[in-house]
């Protein structure tokens, strides 16, 4: 597996959606990297992290991390209505960890909850604008 340093090095397409995460999905990487290539977990330690990143990038739809990928991919809502149980939670997992990794969950309630706060404060329990008084 690539450092954390040679992690950050990895190019990101801007334009292009985030499918999968070194870190989120290393075990799926690494059964991945075996299902395809043979090279077992142990081994991949040893490989170059270019050539480890090519690897990855070369991965199919028929490894474990190109199926997962394939769902979470998904835009149709008609075949997303007919995922099973087990691909809904692969999906909402996703969403959560993205959703995580971008701040939304715990800032957006932590700001809520300021916003509550300076009303309460201004307007008191009544509903009077208790400010500059």
């Amino acid at each position: 597996m690539p450092s954390q340093e040679e992690k950050n090095k990895a190019v990101d397409f801007p334009n292009q959606p985030q499918v999968y995460d070194w870190e989120f999905d290393s075990d799926l990487i690494e059964q991945s990297l075996t299902a395809q290539y043979g090279i077992l977990p142990y081994a991949q330690g040893c490989i170059r992290y270019k050539d480890w990143a090519m690897l990855v990038a070369g991965l199919n739809a028929q490894t474990p991390l190109g199926q997962v990928v394939a769902v979470r991919m998904e835009q149709d809502s008609e075949t997303i209505r007919r995922f099973s149980a087990q691909q809904k939670k692969i999906r909402a997992e996703w969403q959560k960890f993205l959703a995580q990794k971008a701040g939304g969950c715990t800032d957006a309630k932590k700001a809520l909850e300021n916003l509550q706060m300076a009303f309460k404060q201004m307007y008191g329990t009544g509903g009077e604008m208790n400010a500059g008084r």
